[in-house]
C-alpha cells in the first residue's frame, strides 16, 4: 500500500491550514484509491484487436440512455468532466484527443501518465466507442462530452493537499460541472471542506472515493457533505467487502476487475473504489447535458432516488448502484423538480450519504412530452381512436398529415391524409376519425410544403375520442410534430394540461450579462438603486439590442409569459421599449410585446413583475429574446433588473 496520513515532518493539520495559500506545504498525503488492490488481469503489452463493453455499464444502464438518445435525437449541452489524478495518456488509441484543457501542477504534463491510474479512470468515463478498439466508455461519444484533466498525483500516484487544492481550482476555472477524484488519505481539513463547498455552490458536483480498507472509517475528501462518496460493487451488483463504509456513503458503482485503458495504448484491469467513481462520475456526464437547467444539488437528489440494489439507505452501500436510464426517466418526466427545489446557496441543499434530502416525486405533477391516454376502464376494453379536425386555408394543397406507431426504432404508419392523389380543399373544414388505436407510442405530424402552416383562421386539432386534446395550432412553419402513447391502465397516466409553468431563463445580471449580450449593452455593477443590472441604450443614439442565448426546448410549448424587472431612464411618453422572440437561433424575429412609455410604464420608476403573455408561435428546439429601445432621447435608455421566461405545455 502507499503510504497514507501526515507527513512525519509536518506539524498538525490546524497548525498548517493558514500556510495553504502562501507556501503550498504539504499537509498530507492524497492517494490513488486502488492501491491495495492493483489486481491485473492482462498482459502488460495485451492489446484489443476488437472492441470489448465492460458489465459494469449494463450495471448502471448506460447503454439503455444511448439508446433513448440516439432515438430521440435530443439536443444536449455537452458537460465537461475534471478527473484529478496523475495524468493522461494523449497518444492512446482509444481516448478523446479533441476540446481537453488541463491543469498541471508540480508534477509536470497532464497529458502525460507515468504512473496509468488516471488514464484508466478516463477510460471508464470515455473511451470511444464505435471504433473497433479497446473498451466502451461510459460516454463513448466524444462530442457529446469533453475533459478537463487536472494533475495532482505525481508518477507513483502519490500528491499533497495543495496539489489536489490547485486542481479543484483548475477544475473550477475550467468550466468543469463535474469533478472525478479517485483519491483519498488523510484527516479533514477545514480549508479543504471550505473549497468544496464553495465548489458547490458554484453548481460543481464533485465524487470521490470512500476508500478501499473495508472499515468503517471516513476517507476524505469523499466524506465532506459537498463531495458525493462512492463505494463500489462486484459484477453480480454487491458490496464489494474491501469497499469503505460510513453514513457520507452515498452511491455505488462497478469497482471490481474494471478493464480500462492505459499509457502506451495498453489495457488492464483494476479493482477498487477509484473505478467506481468515475463510473458515477460518468453517468453525471451523460445525463445531465440532456437537462442542462438542474443544478448539481438536483442532479445529485435524481441519482439518490433512481439508485438500485438496496431497499434502504445504509452506511454500506448508500442509496445503492447509480442507474442512468432510471435518472434520465425521472428527468425526462418531472423535470428538474424531481430533484428538489433550486437551493440557494445550492451548498444548503448538500448533506451527504443517507440524510441527502431527497423528494417525493409521486406529489409532482408530470413534465413529459408524451400524453398518456387510458385505454380501457373496465373488462370491455375501450375503443380508442384519434380524431383529426382540419380547417383548410387558400392553400390547402400544400397539407399532408400522417400518424405511426413506433415499436422500437421501426414504425408503421397508421394513418394519413388526403387520400393518394387527391389534394385538400381550400377553405374547408375536414374531419377524420382513425380505427382503434391498440397500446403503443405514436406520432401525428402535419406538414405544409410551402412552409407557412395553415394561416389563419384556417387550423388543426388532434385529440382522443374521450376528449383529450392533444395539439392545436395554425402558423406552425414547415412541420410539427406530436408523440403520445396509448397504454393499458396499469401503465396509463394523465398529465394536467393545464401544467405550472415551466421556468426556461432566469437571468438577474448578477455575474455580468449572463446569458445575454449586445455590441452596445452595458453591465453596470450598480443603477438607480439596484446591483447587477443590463442597459439597453436607444437604437437611434448609437445602441443596440441585447439579446439572449438560444435555450433549447424539451417541450413543444404553446404558450409563454416573459416577466420582468426595468427601469426607464430618460424615456419620454411615446418613446417604445419592445421585446421580441426567435424560434430558429435569430434568423427570424416576432414581435411580442412594444411597451409605450406614459400608457404602459413610466419615466423614473422601477417596474417590477411587469409580465408579457404570448401564444402564436410554437418553438421545435430553442427561444431567443431580444429587448430594444427607441427613445427621442439621446439618453433613453431601459434598465433589466430581471428577465424570466416561462413556457406552458
Amino acid at each position: 500500500d502507499r503510504k497514507e496520513g501526515l507527513a512525519s515532518s509536518e506539524p498538525p493539520l490546524e497548525q498548517m491550514e493558514h500556510y495553504i495559500n502562501t507556501q503550498h506545504r504539504l499537509l498530507h498525503q492524497y492517494n490513488s484509491q486502488d492501491r491495495s488492490l492493483d489486481n491485473i488481469f492482462m498482459d502488460t503489452h495485451g492489446r484489443h484487436l476488437t472492441e470489448k463493453q465492460q458489465y459494469g455499464l449494463d450495471l448502471i444502464q448506460a447503454p439503455e440512455v444511448w439508446k433513448t438518445i440516439e432515438s430521440t435525437n435530443r439536443p444536449i449541452s455537452p458537460v465537461k468532466v475534471c478527473i484529478i489524478d496523475t495524468g493522461y495518456d494523449y497518444t492512446h488509441e482509444d481516448l478523446p484527443k479533441d476540446n481537453i484543457t488541463t491543469t498541471e501542477t508540480l508534477y509536470g504534463s497532464a497529458l502525460e501518465d507515468g504512473d496509468g491510474h488516471g488514464t484508466h479512470c478516463a477510460g471508464v468515463i470515455g473511451a470511444i466507442g464505435g471504433n473497433d478498439a479497446g473498451v466502451v466508455g461510459v460516454n463513448p461519444d466524444p462530442t457529446k462530452f469533453s475533459f478537463h484533466i487536472a494533475k495532482a498525483l505525481n508518477s507513483q500516484g502519490v500528491g499533497t493537499a495543495s496539489t489536489v487544492i490547485e486542481a479543484v481550482h483548475g477544475c473550477i476555472s475550467s468550466g468543469s460541472k463535474v469533478i472525478s477524484m479517485s483519491l483519498g488519505g488523510g484527516p479533514s481539513s477545514k480549508i479543504a471542506e471550505e473549497m468544496f463547498l464553495d465548489a458547490y455552490d458554484q453548481g460543481v458536483l464533485v465524487f470521490a472515493a470512500s476508500g478501499n480498507k473495508g472499515e468503517p472509517n471516513k476517507d476524505y475528501p469523499a466524506s465532506y457533505p459537498h463531495v458525493v462518496s462512492v463505494g463500489a460493487v462486484d459484477d453480480k451488483g454487491k458490496r464489494a467487502p474491501w469497499s469503505n463504509y460510513n453514513d457520507q456513503v452515498e452511491l455505488m458503482g462497478p469497482g471490481e476487475q474494471i478493464e480500462s485503458t492505459y499509457p502506451g495504448n495498453k489495457y488492464f484491469s483494476l479493482s477498487g473504489t477509484s473505478m467506481a467513481t468515475p463510473y458515477v462520475a460518468g453517468v453525471a456526464a451523460l445525463v445531465w447535458g440532456y437537462f442542462p437547467d438542474c443544478s448539481n444539488n438536483q442532479i445529485r437528489n435524481v441519482f439518490a432516488s433512481t439508485a438500485s440494489g438496496t431497499s434502504d439507505c445504509d452506511s454500506k452501500n448508500g442509496f445503492g448502484i447509480v442507474q442512468a436510464k432510471a435518472a434520465f426517466d425521472m428527468l425526462d418526466t418531472y423535470g428538474c423538480a424531481a430533484g428538489g427545489e433550486k437551493e440557494v446557496p445550492l451548498s444548503s441543499g448538500a448533506v451527504g450519504g443517507c440524510e441527502q434530502p431527497l423528494v417525493n416525486v409521486s406529489s409532482l405533477e408530470t413534465s413529459l412530452d408524451l400524453i398518456y391516454m387510458h385505454a380501457s376502464s373496465n373488462n370491455n376494453e375501450t375503443c380508442n381512436q384519434l380524431e383529426i379536425e382540419i380547417l383548410t386555408d387558400t392553400h390547402a394543397a400544400e397539407i399532408e398529415w400522417l400518424v405511426e406507431r413506433f415499436v422500437d426504432e421501426s414504425s408503421t404508419t397508421v394513418a394519413k391524409g388526403p387520400p393518394e392523389g387527391v389534394n385538400y380543399r381550400s377553405e374547408t373544414l375536414y374531419t377524420l376519425t382513425t380505427d382503434c388505436l391498440t397500446p403503443g407510442d405514436y406520432e401525428f405530424t402535419i406538414s405544409d410544403s410551402y412552409g407557412d402552416g395553415i394561416i389563419e383562421p384556417g387550423y388543426y386539432k388532434v385529440s382522443m375520442s374521450n376528449g383529450w386534446i392533444l395539439a392545436t395550432s395554425s402558423n406552425f412553419g414547415t412541420f410539427e410534430s406530436t408523440r403520445f402513447t396509448v397504454g393499458l391502465p396499469a401503465e396509463a397516466r394523465f398529465p394536467d394540461l393545464v401544467a405550472k409553468w415551466a421556468e426556461l431563463i432566469d437571468e438577474n445580471f448578477s455575474n455580468g450579462l449572463g446569458d445575454f449580450k449586445g455590441q452596445q449593452s452595458v453591465y453596470l455593477e450598480e443603477a438607480f438603486g439596484r446591483s447587477g443590472v443590463g442597459r439597453v441604450k436607444d437604437e437611434n443614439q448609437g445602441g443596440s439590442s441585447i439579446y439572449s442565448s438560444a435555450f433549447s426546448l424539451k417541450h413543444n410549448y404553446s404558450t409563454f409569459k416573459i416577466v420582468l424587472s426595468f427601469y426607464a431612464s430618460d424615456m419620454e411618453a411615446g418613446d417604445k421599449f419592445c421585446i421580441d422572440y426567435s424560434g430558429d437561433t435569430g434568423l427570424t424575429w416576432k414581435r411580442a410585446e412594444c411597451l409605450v412609455g406614459g400608457s404602459d410604464f413610466n419615466n423614473g420608476f422601477w417596474e417590477d413583475g411587469f409580465s408579457i403573455l404570448f401564444e402564436d408561435f410554437k418553438f421545435s428546439t430553442s427561444i431567443q429574446l431580444r429587448f430594444r429601445c427607441k427613445s427621442k432621447s439621446s439618453s433613453g435608455s431601459i434598465i433589466l433588473d430581471r428577465v424570466y421566461l416561462l413556457g406552458k405545455l
